[in-house]
């Protein structure tokens, strides 16, 4: 048994090691530092070890660590969704490798088959992950586990990290997953083809620990305003980038790091998705809003995948 484990460390150094030259970092690993390429050689990697015992170990090391950087929490909530009013709502979950499930991130069905969501969700190893579609309570609603097929990111997507190491933001921050089998028992959401006006409101909804502290299972909603872009710009600097993002806020109420990947909706019964929630400094943090990746500069990708 002091013979495996040993084995069993060896795998999870080796593996760190690896993933801290694709992250070029020095000691702890941010996998959120991966671009796409690197993401991309990731998985290649991981898909080409033959011994199945060995690539379980690398999944679970590959995952835990992804799994980390997200946190659960929704700032200012205005209501709790009633059931069936976001049936196109997924909640997406990773495998963690003491056999735990951990909702990680946000998204919504398009299609039977497709899933909306951000691309800095993407956790490397899509046999870790599962989505749920159509809750509202995680305790209690109990709907299929659906496993996904692929985990396909914007061709265009940059992570957080600039080309000389300097904290940026994400652009083109979306992805399209692939489900295994169809959705038939859910509609899925309207994506517009326009952003609305600054000062339109709109609504984000997600699940997560709320700005008490206190998990939330439940989904929750919060009202905000699509902020002017000149606004957005004069809180972000150049890591604002107005052809594919969008800003939305309101005093006290936010998204935060659980929501990504999760939608901005317009209201009203003939609500469409404008936007997938992307990165902000902090969670409701006094003039810095949430950004979103703007559906209208990237839907024509979308579709087709």
């Amino acid at each position: 048994m002091k013979h495996l484990s040993q084995i069993q460390g060896l795998v999870r150094t080796i593996t760190i090691a690896v993933l801290a030259l694709f992250s070029a970092t020095a000691g702890a690993v941010d996998l959120s530092r991966l671009d796409l390429g690197s993401k991309e050689a990731v998985k290649s990697v991981v898909r080409k070890i033959d011994n199945p015992k060995t690539r379980r170990e690398v999944e679970d090391v590959v995952t835990d660590l992804a799994l980390s950087r997200f946190d659960t929490r929704i700032i200012g909530a205005d209501f709790v969704a009633a059931n069936g009013q976001f049936p196109y709502m997924a909640s997406i979950f990773g495998l963690r490798s003491d056999g735990t499930y951990f909702p990680f991130c946000g998204g919504t069905l398009i299609a039977p088959t497709k899933i909306l969501t951000a691309a800095h969700c993407d956790i490397l190893v899509e046999s870790r992950v599962f989505v749920v579609i159509g809750a509202t309570d995680l305790s209690k609603d109990v709907l299929p586990r659906l496993p996904i097929e692929a985990f396909r990111s914007h061709p265009n997507y940059t992570d957080r990290t600039g080309p000389n190491g300097t904290k940026g933001a994400p652009r083109n921050d979306v992805a399209v997953i692939t489900l295994q089998k169809p959705v038939l028992y859910a509609r899925p959401v309207s994506l517009a083809n326009a952003t609305p006006a600054p000062a339109t409101p709109v609504q984000v909804i997600g699940w997560g620990v709320t700005e008490s502290g206190a998990a939330s299972k439940v989904l929750l909603g919060v009202n905000v305003d699509v902020m002017d872009d000149a606004k957005c710009r004069s809180a972000y600097g150049s890591a604002f980038d107005p052809t594919v993002m969008l800003c939305a806020a309101r005093d006290g109420r936010d998204s935060c790091q659980g929501d990504s990947g999760g939608p901005l909706l317009t209201t009203g019964a003939d609500s469409q998705q404008v936007g997938v929630v992307s990165f902000g400094r902090g969670c409701a943090e006094q003039n810095f809003p949430g950004v979103y990746a703007e559906l209208a500069s990237l839907v024509d990708w979308i579709r087709v995948q």
